[in-house]
């Protein structure tokens, strides 16, 4: 099948999150999963099999020739489609977050848009999804610079060879009460591996938009709440130069209005 370029993947194994991901904004009202006509070139599902392995995990693969998805439930495919936290998403069945699927499609753009508009396309050929946007101002956590400024450097690997975009590798891993961060990718990448550990989405607000090598390591709370986050916030400042500020936001929310299971293949 030829190379792969493992993009934004995250391990983290009690969410199974997908980091990395483009934000989607229109109009509210019913939509389909797919980009307006033209905008992408059409892609050809190859496979599409249940993953019954039993891990959380998903991770995307994209290569010169095909694109894998790899044991991805419905509503993650749909955070990586339209670049909305899962917490954002409601409505729909419960096996789509607890049925894991692999999916092999060929054609689209080598790009973070082309994925994410592939992905589109396939939620609404394979599992008939229709969705109901609305945006509403929201709390949020901003991720801005601390006054000290930031503690980490551009990273030497700027861009992947096959799509000429930023290189985006992360691996996240949390294990009892201390969580780990390595990643070559952007600030907005972090800022989606952290989103879990405090009460409101996190919108990174930085203005970093380069490709860092970024390392860190904090204390997973038992319990979210605003003394954690103080906490995670100090841990950003010292390791990294960032900070949390709680602030407002009008981030997309979606309904899934109409979902099926697809047919495997």
């Amino acid at each position: 099948m030829g190379a792969f370029t493992k993009d934004a993947i995250t391990s983290r194994l009690h969410t199974g999150a997908f980091a990395g991901l483009i934000v989607f904004a229109g109009a509210h009202g019913a939509l389909c999963a797919q980009p307006a006509t033209g905008a992408t070139p059409m892609v050809k599902v190859t496979t599409l099999k249940l993953n019954r392995s039993g891990e959380n995990a998903m991770q995307i693969e994209r290569g010169m020739a095909v694109t894998q998805v790899v044991n991805a439930t419905a509503r993650q495919i749909l955070e990586a489609a339209y670049g909305v936290d899962a917490a954002r998403i409601s409505g729909g069945p419960a096996w789509t977050s607890n049925v894991h699927y692999d999916v092999t499609y060929a054609g689209g753009e080598l790009s973070s848009a082309g994925t994410s508009a592939a992905l589109r396309q396939i939620l609404t050929e394979r599992f008939h999804l229709v969705l109901e946007q609305q945006s509403r101002h929201v709390p949020v956590y901003a991720l801005i610079v601390a006054k000290s400024g930031r503690k980490f450097q551009e990273s030497a690997l700027q861009e992947t060879p096959e799509t000429g975009e930023p290189r985006t590798i992360s691996e996240v891993k949390v294990e009892d009460e201390s969580g780990t961060v390595h990643m070559t990718g952007s600030v907005r990448a972090l800022a989606e591996a952290l989103r879990f550990d405090v009460d409101r989405p996190i919108v990174d607000r930085t203005g970093l938009a380069g490709t860092y090598a970024i390392a860190f390591h904090w204390t997973v709370p038992g319990t979210v709440s605003n003394h954690s986050t103080r906490l995670l916030s100090e841990e950003l400042r010292q390791q990294l130069g960032l900070e949390l500020v709680p602030q407002e936001a009008s981030p997309p929310s979606l309904t899934i209005q109409k979902i099926e299971p697809p047919a495997e293949m």
